[in-house]
């Protein structure tokens, strides 16, 4: 039991390391989310194969397909939007809330950013999620949880509460 709870300690240390080693100054290649699977992975393997049992807690972060991270992780019941780096870009919330986004409006508004070009606001829930209005310049609309124009019908940004979303 005490290598089991050990393990955890050390798996969990692992996922949320970037986010508490100092930045050391070294230039070193940034460790991407397939890095961090492949080494939780062969970690868990090592402790199956001393201790013949699969160590319980075991968190993997969830990588896209070019070894980046999904923009939604959830380590137990509480979820964050990450950056493609594995930053954190939300504060915590709930599984059951993660159900209701796909973290896309944190995430291109972080890439927006990131880009160094200006002039485009997001509006995002406090989720992620795009918000109901969103405007571009001076220009307002409804919008659905991917960002795009609902309907046909802007307003004037001095007239956004009149907007019906």
């Amino acid at each position: 039991m005490k290598t089991a709870m050990l393990t955890l300690l050390f798996v969990v240390s692992i996922v949320y390391a970037d986010e508490t080693a100092p930045d050391s100054g070294d230039d070193v290649d940034p460790v991407t989310c397939q890095d961090e699977l492949d080494s939780i992975e062969a970690e868990i393997a090592e402790i199956i194969e001393q201790t013949g049992s699969h160590p319980i807690g075991a968190i993997k972060p969830q990588c896209l397909k070019d070894g980046t991270y999904t923009p939604r992780q959830c380590l137990g019941s509480v979820c964050n939007c990450v950056a493609a780096d594995g930053s954190k870009l939300t504060d915590d919330f709930g599984i059951g809330e993660a159900v209701n986004t796909d973290c896309s409006c944190a995430r291109e508004k972080q890439e927006y950013k990131l880009s160094g070009k200006i002039g485009k606001s997001f509006k995002c829930t406090d989720i992620g999620s795009y918000a109901p209005v969103q405007c571009t310049g001076s220009v307002c609309y409804c919008s659905d949880i991917k960002g795009q124009q609902l309907g046909q019908e802007t307003v004037n940004i001095g007239f956004i509460d009149t907007l019906k979303c």
